[in-house]
């Protein structure tokens, strides 16, 4: 009866041992992996935030600049056959947007090394652009940025109405999703 006692009272086996110890990390690398995973999204949805808080921002600034933009009348602005537009893509290129602000100001957006910028003259003439400014922070890349115009002309008896569609991602982050956004403005005064 001694002898029996002894022998319940040895403790654990090897198989127990590792059973134990095969659990034990199963529940140590689940939780590790879920936190790691918790602070991942987290960090996505952080620079997600940052993103729609700055395309906000300068897609509000962008608007209104272009709501309040004038006729050019003098010409000196938007390049030839111009005279009298909104609006204009110079070249053709739809990545470029130049008008007359309210100030009498030249001035554009446009995408350069995937960073939107603003540009302005000292007067009312194109020649005198200044350096151009990035609106957006070198924490993104715009991968593209059009401005589809409609009624800039003056002929053509259409409200000038701007439709800007932005391509963008957060580039700091290897799987930050891409978002696209599109916006269409309405030059304030009517083009009468």
């Amino acid at each position: 009866m001694i002898g029996n006692n002894i022998k319940n009272k040895k403790g654990f086996i090897l198989i127990e041992m590792l059973v134990a110890l095969a659990v034990f990390m199963i529940v140590v690398v689940s939780i590790t992996s879920l936190s790691v995973s918790a602070i991942r999204n987290q960090k996505i949805i952080l620079k997600s935030q940052e993103l729609f808080s700055q395309t906000s921002y300068t897609l509000e600034y962008m608007s209104r600049a272009l709501r309040m933009a004038q006729k050019d009348l003098q010409g000196n602005c938007l390049v030839f056959p111009a005279t009298n537009d909104s609006y204009q893509n110079p070249l053709g290129d739809s990545s470029i947007v130049r008008f007359l602000n309210y100030q009498g100001e030249c001035q554009e957006f446009y995408l350069d090394s995937g960073e939107l910028k603003e540009r302005k003259s000292s007067d009312h003439d194109w020649t005198h652009f200044a350096t151009g400014v990035a609106l957006t922070s070198d924490h993104m890349t715009i991968h593209s940025l059009n401005f589809h115009l409609i009624g800039a002309s003056h002929a053509d008896n259409l409200q000038p109405r701007v439709t800007m569609s932005l391509d963008i991602q957060v580039n700091s982050i290897s799987d930050a999703p891409r978002f696209k956004i599109q916006t269409t403005i309405s030059q304030r005064n009517l083009d009468l």
